[in-house]
């Protein structure tokens, strides 16, 4: 019996849209598939686009289906083509090139996250958006600066954030995490400069690790949505056999799964598209990312305890964050909460560090050296360029399970003996800790961050 799957939907409509008015004039398909394809359009805008939306279309096909597997359908049932295969048929004959983050009909907002999705395992040449319609010389001047490691490409959440940010110096609407698609009912320049962006976008040649956990930051890859060749290869990367790949410690073993397909020599990043096909080792992180949801773990609640793991990311609401800060830290919520999400750590326990280390945030090394987390070496505090800099280096640090001295720290008490060791944690009292204070340090950080916790809730 020939079958449709789920991952040939995917590649299909890979920068492609369906207008969902196209999609309802096809009466070759019958009108209950119709309306319940058309619910695929999520954000309501008019057409179906991007990795979320084709998958809620190929579920949409699914529930008709009753071959038993959810990543694929059956062609035909009885030597009769099957309402579900022609239902995906039509929106794939009907689909268009995309044309952008605002869609066919100017959008109201774009997000933040809509960019950050839309630029997923792609990267967008800097030279290439020189010149390009949508995008001014200022502009463009200004988008060049998120390429922070200098390479001429923009890729990964850091670069694609700083991106956004850029963007949104055209937009006026006072919301630092979306911009106004429309104004005076036509695209905005903000949302013209996000198209010209996406649609010069391409498949990423090489991946890194660091691009891969990034990418899954607060999902999971559920085994049973993977085909049957994916599953058998990345199964082994569920460590704790509980159905899902998520957190750094399992997504790092999806990598090396991958990594190990590849020849180019490196173990932190792999050819993922190779003469203008993807290599086997992408196809196993693209068949991965296609099926990857919001992690089902549960936020943390309740008193912290010392013996929880604080590698888990809280969704915190930055307005209510900042409310809770004094004034001479509330610029920095946004700092928090990103490097929170970047590294996969809890943002409350970046802010209960800095309140610590700084002493509420009035200490000279915070004041005069842009140092909000304590970062020293043998010479003492650090300076540091920026204060939210300063957080998210040890953000990257603390999270980290491939390098450094916290990649085997999982608890918060694991976290105390590395950041502030002495007789408390069992270990000697430090040399530059005469008076024992450390001890103090792990029993102070849960209390702020459950003070925090309920300040934001």
């Amino acid at each position: 019996m020939s079958t449709i799957t789920r991952n040939q939907v995917q590649s299909q409509l890979q920068n492609r849209e369906v207008a969902v008015a196209d999609l309802q004039a096809r009466t070759e398909v019958p009108a209950d598939v119709r309306a319940k394809m058309a619910e695929a359009d999520l954000d309501k805008n008019g057409v179906i686009t991007g990795t979320q939306e084709v998958d809620a279309l190929f579920k949409a096909a699914d529930d008709f289906d009753t071959n038993g597997d959810r990543n694929s359908i059956a062609t035909e049932a009885r030597g009769l083509p099957t309402p579900q295969a022609a239902g995906l048929q039509a929106a794939i004959a009907s689909s268009k090139p995309r044309r952008g983050l605002s869609g066919t009909n100017p959008r109201q907002t774009i997000t933040r996250e809509e960019v950050q999705q839309s630029l997923q395992g792609k990267e967008v040449s800097v030279a290439g958006l020189q010149n390009a319609p949508g995008i001014d010389a200022t502009t463009a001047s200004k988008i060049a600066r998120a390429d922070s490691n200098r390479d001429g490409l923009i890729s990964g959440r850091s670069e694609v954030d700083g991106l956004f940010n850029a963007v949104d110096d055209l937009d006026s609407n006072g919301n630092r995490n979306s911009v106004a698609g429309t104004s005076n009912g036509a695209n905005s320049a903000a949302a013209n400069a996000l198209d010209a962006v996406v649609e010069r976008a391409q498949a990423k040649s090489t991946v890194t690790r660091s691009d891969v956990q990034a990418n899954l930051r607060g999902k999971e890859v559920p085994l049973d949505a993977l085909d049957a060749n994916t599953r058998a290869a990345l199964g082994g990367a569920d460590l704790n056999s509980d159905g899902v790949i998520a957190g750094n410690r399992e997504v790092d073993r999806m990598f090396n799964v991958a990594d190990d397909l590849d020849t180019n020599g490196k173990r932190d990043s792999l050819v993922a598209n190779a003469n203008g096909a993807a290599t086997a080792a992408g196809t196993l992180l693209e068949n991965a990312g296609a099926v990857a949801r919001t992690s089902t773990v549960a936020q943390p609640s309740g008193p912290t305890n010392l013996d929880d793991s604080y590698r888990v990311f809280r969704d915190v609401d930055v307005g209510k964050l900042r409310d809770a800060l004094p004034s001479q830290a509330r610029h920095l919520a946004e700092a928090f909460v990103n490097a929170g999400r970047e590294h996969n750590v809890d943002p409350l326990l970046l802010v209960s560090i800095s309140k610590h280390e700084t002493a509420n945030w009035t200490s000279s090394a915070f004041r005069n050296k842009n140092n909000a987390m304590g970062v020293s070496n043998s010479s003492g505090p650090r300076t540091m360029s920026s204060a939210a800099e300063s957080i998210d280096y040890m953000a990257r640090r603390i999270g980290s399970t491939t390098e450094g001295y916290y990649k085997n720290a999982n608890s918060y008490r694991d976290l105390w003996s590395i950041y502030a060791p002495g007789p408390a944690t069992g270990q000697s009292q430090q040399r530059n800790d005469p008076g024992n204070l450390n001890r103090h340090w792990g029993p102070n950080i849960v209390k702020n961050i459950d003070a925090l916790a309920e300040a934001t809730s």
